[in-house]
């Protein structure tokens, strides 16, 4: 920019029209129309300032994972561990004068790569000089800080390394890579029954472990809330206070935690885990804030795909989908949309698919091809349908962009959940999870570079997975209520 005698002409000289101008700027009017906006602070007028600040976000105590999981000391970028899995074979009984067989405890290395969260803050010298609600500088880095734990705690439940190299990879990935088929239980749609919980408990009691916590959407929450009661007479509940002084009656309950022979474990409602109700990406409207449009999360996203859907014959091995039934969708026609992502965020979605026609035992094949863009995609996220012909496109898989297909034989439903059991001691060598941080989260401040105060938010940490078949991953679990919280991403 070029600092020269015209950008500083004028400067300290106004003239009779600019001064009444300035007057009537600072006097008492009601016609300002950028407020809500107060990017670089609002136009000049006087204003009331609440004292206090209305949150409409999410807060500390919504990171249920995060605050459960063990915390421990990183001391490389590469952690090494030794896990042991055995005590030695069988044998024992040995002759008068015989010695026993050699029988060396089971013990094999793993290692996790630390990996480094980092979120970006910037305040305004000017606004250093005027009144705020609150701190301008202060609420950027507490901002920064909540993206950089939001990050952490929708990564523990999905991150996933072949999708976004920079991330760790979360417990679902785990369950899949390192659990066995029993470790994940697929619901196919239907609501989690009491059943289904005491075989995940004894799956976990099966490995040694103990069950102590489930982590589920609040969708899920509602639904386990309404196990009780739903055929009269098959449980007997003890209520031990009516009320607290009046003697009225409440109606309702809430379902806390379950007993059983395996270990009693809490359930623990996590909203990141609202993945049913997940859309395509949105972002605040630049125009009006208070809407939500369609659009890339990052000017680093990559550019909106192109998709094609051909229709599979009805002979494909592992196909799901049926002519009726409630085991998911049914054969019909369907519609996909697909966004592109890599480590900054996601592109726009594409737009909607033709219908295609599926049959039962058919599949159909989303190919997906790449936009032109100056940043490359290293994932693809599907949406699809989850009736036919409604136009409402939620969550279904993510494919790596190397790939860049995925074959829908009806193994992944939309608008359903995904939850999961674990054994979470995380103390000794009993421990089974843990986050390793090389450094505890912090800010760092950047030289000036211009006028405004700006720098990051750090952590850098990586989860290690001690114990993998003691945890369960339950897929495709129905929800009475299909909702998301349109702020969750922003």
């Amino acid at each position: 920019m070029d600092l020269g005698k015209d950008f500083f002409e004028g400067y300290g000289e106004s003239n009779a029209a600019e001064v009444s101008e300035l007057v009537k700027a600072l006097q008492a009017h009601e016609g300002v129309t950028d407020i809500a906006n107060l990017q670089d602070g609002g136009a000049l007028q006087m204003q009331s300032l609440e004292s206090q600040l209305a949150m409409l976000t999410f807060q500390e105590k919504h990171l249920k994972f995060f605050k459960d999981i063990g915390l421990t000391k990183a001391f490389s970028t590469l952690e090494e561990y030794s896990v042991q899995d055995g005590y030695g074979s069988e044998g024992g009984f040995v002759g008068q004068m015989e010695n026993p067989e050699e029988g060396d405890p089971d013990f094999r290395r793993a290692y996790a790569v630390i990996k480094y969260v980092r979120t970006l803050w910037k305040a305004s010298d000017v606004l250093a000089y005027t009144k705020q609600i609150t701190s301008g500088e202060v609420k950027a880095v507490q901002a920064a800080m909540m993206r950089a734990l939001r990050i952490t705690e929708k990564n523990l439940f999905f991150g996933d390394s072949a999708m976004i190299p920079q991330s760790f990879d979360g417990i679902i990935k785990t369950v899949e890579t390192y659990g066995t088929t029993d470790h994940i239980i697929d619901l196919r749609g239907a609501t989690i029954t009491e059943a289904n919980l005491r075989d995940a408990a004894q799956l976990i009691g099966d490995n040694f472990g103990t069950p102590t916590d489930m982590y589920i959407s609040p969708g899920v929450q509602t639904s386990l809330d309404q196990l009780i009661g739903i055929t009269p007479g098959t449980a007997r509940i003890n209520q031990e206070v009516i009320s607290t002084g009046s003697g009225l009656i409440s109606i309702g309950h809430a379902v806390s935690g379950m007993r059983t022979s395996f270990g009693n474990f809490a359930f623990k409602p996590d909203i990141f885990l609202s993945i049913e109700a997940q859309g395509v990406p949105k972002i605040k409207n630049p125009a009006d804030k208070s809407q939500l449009i369609e659009g890339a999360t990052s000017a680093k996203a990559p550019a909106t795909p192109s998709i094609a859907v051909a229709v599979n014959a009805p002979t494909v091995s592992g196909s799901l989908w049926a002519a009726s039934g409630s085991g998911g969708r049914i054969a019909g026609d369907y519609r996909y949309r697909v966004c592109a992502i890599n480590q900054y965020g996601k592109s726009a979605a594409c737009a909607a698919s033709a219908a295609a026609t599926v049959a039962a035992s058919g599949a159909l094949t989303i190919t997906i091809t790449a936009g032109s863009g100056a940043y490359a995609a290293t994932a693809y996220e599907i949406y699809g349908e989850a009736e036919p012909g409604t136009g409402v496109y939620y969550y279904m898989k993510t494919v790596d962009a190397a790939t860049a297909s995925y074959q829908d034989k009806n193994l992944d439903l939309p608008g359903t959940s995904k939850s999961v059991l674990v054994d979470n001691t995380t103390t000794g060598e009993l421990r089974t999870m843990a986050l390793s941080q090389l450094a505890p989260i912090h800010r760092v401040e950047y030289a000036k570079i211009a006028p405004y105060r700006w720098g990051t938010v750090n952590f850098y940490v990586v989860p290690k997975w001690y114990a993998p078949l003691r945890y369960v991953y339950f897929k495709n679990v129905g929800v009475s209520r299909v909702q998301r919280n349109p702020l969750l991403d922003l």
